[in-house]
């Protein structure tokens, strides 16, 4: 993989979450101001939840890589298909008011219910101050059933290998960093300053980028399908 490859992938990553910064906000801003706690030591405590948080997103990230890597020797374009028809339906519903905060169907439920209590005893040891207790909230909270961070785990398996998957969420989690520190460091009235001009501009902008990534993912699969055709056919030229 070239270097400009490589600076695709970061940055394909931290653009969309900076394009999403309002749903992740509005997704992880409470556990952000249960990280920050009392002024004294808040930069620290919010640095290592987001530290956690990245953590996890770089693990799903491998592990979806690794698993599209694992496909890509015969159903690759099929995944790219796959990939491509999601991304292109969460861009429509971003343009037609918003991707969904949680994961629908019996998978997000019980994961979200499984996590409610360890985040539940996170959130009270963070209002007492614990160090460990910030990474850990993060760390959990990455698993949280956000739609916006699992299309970018989805994102991460069509690009076929764990290396790319886990930089591509590296540069994801650093993406949603700004936004959450302004929460934890500003408080929760970081969240009513923005107008509706700029939540409906960033919107707009994250649903382009999910349609523009969605028609590239399709792109790239029906290549992938037209080339694998053509080495398929004996009579072909080279």
């Amino acid at each position: 993989m070239s270097g400009a490859s490589w600076l695709l992938v970061l940055g394909g990553g931290a653009l969309f979450a900076l394009v999403n910064a309002l749903h992740c906000a509005g997704m992880c801003g409470a556990f952000a101001l249960a990280s920050a706690g009392a002024p004294a030591g808040r930069g620290l405590r919010l640095a290592l939840y987001l530290a956690g948080k990245t953590c996890t997103y770089v693990f799903l990230g491998a592990l979806a890589g690794a698993a599209g890597a694992r496909v890509a020797t015969g159903a690759g374009p099929v995944l790219g298909l796959i990939v491509g028809a999601a991304l292109l339906l969460a861009g429509w519903r971003l343009l037609h008011g918003g991707v969904s905060r949680g994961a629908s169907g019996p998978l997000g439920t019980a994961l979200a219910r499984a996590l409610a209590g360890p985040l539940s005893a996170l959130r009270g040891g963070e209002r007492r101050g614990g160090r460990a207790a910030a990474f850990s909230l993060g760390a959990l909270t990455g698993l949280l059933p956000c739609g916006v961070s699992w299309l970018a785990v989805l994102q991460a398996a069509a690009l076929g290998g764990p290396a790319r998957g886990a930089v591509f969420l590296a540069s994801f989690g650093a993406g949603t960093a700004p936004a959450l520190l302004a929460i934890g460091l500003l408080g929760g009235a970081a969240l009513s300053r923005v107008g509706g001009g700029g939540a409906r501009s960033a919107r707009l902008a994250g649903g382009g980028l999910l349609l523009a990534a969605g028609l590239l993912a399709l792109l790239r699969a029906g290549w992938s399908l037209g080339s694998a055709d053509v080495g398929a056919c004996p009579s072909c030229p080279p």
